[in-house]
């Protein structure tokens, strides 16, 4: 999955990679996170999502990151909080 070479501190843990992780090594590029990011915003929070190789459950990710989670529900929230908050949760979450 992850070159030892490429993580050599992060040797068997791949399954615990956040997404931020993955795209700090270029194994997810920046464009698959804004299209989760704009898919959240958007309220399409399916089950899974692709970014890159990897699948992503926007709806899980959403639970473990409460104040994304509530900040996408708030219809006060400006959209760039709502970004924000989004791009947190995606960031911190830990695709397949």
């Amino acid at each position: 999955m992850v070159a030892k070479s490429r993580l050599p501190y992060l040797a068997g843990m791949t399954n615990d990679l956040t997404l931020d992780d993955l795209l700090k090594t270029k194994l997810v590029v920046e464009e698959d996170v804004t299209r989760a990011v704009q898919a959240a915003v958007a309220g399409d929070r399916s089950k899974a999502y692709a970014i890159g190789n990897y699948t992503l459950d926007l709806d899980a990710a959403f639970k473990a990151h409460e104040v994304a989670s509530k900040a996408l529900s708030n219809p006060q929230a400006t959209l760039a909080y709502r970004w924000n908050m989004a791009r947190a949760a995606i960031l911190l979450a830990r695709p397949v």
